[in-house]
């Protein structure tokens, strides 16, 4: 007969299995909803189609930026849609987009390489927790998914026959792709039981990352951030196979579209690793500066310009700021839409800089300059992009974006068991934080008291802490060379 405790445990596994398919569901749903109403949106991507635009015809591609900087003020801002502020290389990346297809068509082409992106995310996540997916059992499903969302699309799309047309050609790269990957193996992909064992225990890692509000709302306006962020995960799953210069030309890359990715090199600077530190930043300045020198001379100068104006005191004030920065600035300084508790914008960048440099100095305590490259390395590289968001200047709600691989890892390290319960209930209640879908867009302006509107403007930066204080915690309680 079976025992209570095998009933139990029995139990609670059908009782597990049911709610997380049920969860699943949901943020499929969800995930679905968005993409299939992304190109209502896309306002990022319209501002780097026309950069694109600009480019081949040899325009000025900050022309709609430097309109931001003299006008600043967020309801100029907030009524555009969307302006070029990053360096060229994204723009340069689209100039073939732009002159093969029209903004709408080349819309579509866009969001599905988001959606390809998050399916890698998926990809290169499951790997970094041990918990390596296939590309046997990823593979149709990317198939299914960039040849199926065309369609779907078409539905809302004048030009059927494009968007059918697309879906074949999809199809038939997917499955392409397949048979080269099948060739190269020397056998045709299979899974065994092994690859659906693993199904059911990275679930609570598929459910943070595709059901995170920051990758919803990074989809709505068509950002890069999930690229970015597989370009980063990436780096980090070349590190923990070895491939330090590979991390570096991977880490390098993702700083060439925005610079302040940069900042991962501060793990990699903790490690020791030399190779990958010179490698990203030769990759970042080739490919982050080198494009300037094909653009008129001024330029340079005017990206700098609008980067001191993304980085001074007045946009940071915005409420789409989620770091700390901005949130004192908006007590200490306040906006146009903010008045501020106390008039002291000196009191904001001291605290600031104080606050981040107690930050980095822990970050620095807690993570081990041991060259680890197990899972331990996996959570202090997470937690370097807490670090990244909180004491930047500038961590706008669509960068927590970085906050996915830090989920994962937290909710992975729940699941497996072995902690504290109260370290499993604060890491499991970050991960519900961050899947709320409240916060898709920010209720700062809630409230008509001052007071009310500067505490409901930090919303993405209280979880930020939530999930760096477990993930501190979690490394303390591992000491350097084991595993958590």
């Amino acid at each position: 007969m079976e025992s209570s405790a095998a009933a139990r445990r029995r139990r609670r596994g059908v009782a597990g299995m049911f709610v997380g398919s049920l969860a699943l569901l949901v943020v499929a749903a969800r995930l679905l909803d968005t993409l299939l109403h992304a190109l209502a949106a896309f306002s990022d991507y319209h501002a780097y189609y026309r950069a694109a635009a600009n480019l081949r015809a040899r325009a000025d591609l900050y022309a709609e930026a430097k309109l931001l900087v003299a006008h600043n003020s967020i309801h100029f801002w907030s009524q555009t849609d969307g302006q070029y502020v990053y360096p060229p290389l994204l723009a340069l990346a689209l100039t073939s987009l732009a002159a093969i297809l029209d903004i709408g068509r080349g819309g579509v082409i866009w969001l599905l390489a988001l959606l390809a992106a998050t399916i890698g995310l998926v990809w290169a996540t499951s790997h970094i927790l041990g918990r390596p997916l296939r590309f046997a059992l990823v593979g149709p499903v990317a198939a299914l998914a960039l040849a199926g969302l065309p369609l779907l699309l078409s539905l809302r799309h004048e030009d059927r026959r494009f968007l059918a047309a697309l879906a074949v050609l999809k199809l038939l790269a997917a499955l392409g792709t397949l048979a080269v990957g099948a060739a190269l193996a020397g056998r045709p992909p299979r899974l065994d039981r092994d690859d659906l064992r693993r199904l059911p225990k990275l679930l609570p890692a598929l459910l943070v990352v595709l059901g995170a509000a920051p990758l919803a709302l990074s989809i709505k306006h068509g950002q890069p951030e999930v690229i970015l962020a597989l370009l980063t995960a990436l780096a980090l799953l070349a590190y923990l196979r070895g491939y330090d210069p590979l991390a570096g030309v991977l880490l390098g890359l993702a700083a060439a579209v925005k610079p302040t990715l940069a900042l991962y090199g501060l793990f990699f600077l903790r490690k020791g690793r030399w190779s990958t530190l010179r490698a990203a930043t030769l990759t970042g300045l080739i490919l982050g500066l080198g494009p300037f020198a094909l653009l008129p001379r001024a330029s340079f100068a005017d990206w700098i310009a609008i980067s001191r104006y993304f980085t001074g005191d007045d946009y940071p004030a915005y409420p789409n700021n989620q770091s700390l920065h901005g949130l004192l600035l908006r007590v200490f300084a306040g906006s146009e839409i903010h008045a501020p508790l106390v008039e002291n914008p000196l009191l904001a960048k001291v605290l600031w800089l104080g606050l981040a440099a107690g930050a980095g100095a822990l970050w620095w305590h807690v993570v081990s300059g041991r060259p680890e490259r197990g899972r331990r390395a996996a959570a202090e590289y997470a937690l370097t992009a807490v670090l990244i968001l909180f004491a930047a200047p500038l961590g706008e709600d669509i960068h927590y974006v970085a906050l996915l691989l830090p989920l994962a890892i937290l909710a992975d390290c729940a699941a497996r068991g072995g902690m504290p319960a109260a370290w499993r209930a604060l890491a499991i209640a970050a991960c519900l934080y961050f899947m709320q879908p409240w916060l898709d867009s920010l209720p700062w302006y809630q409230g008509s008291a001052a007071l009310a509107r500067a505490i409901a403007s930090g919303t993405y930066l209280y979880g930020l802490v939530l999930v760096g204080l477990a993930l501190i915690l979690l490394l303390r309680s591992v000491t350097p060379g084991a595993q958590p």
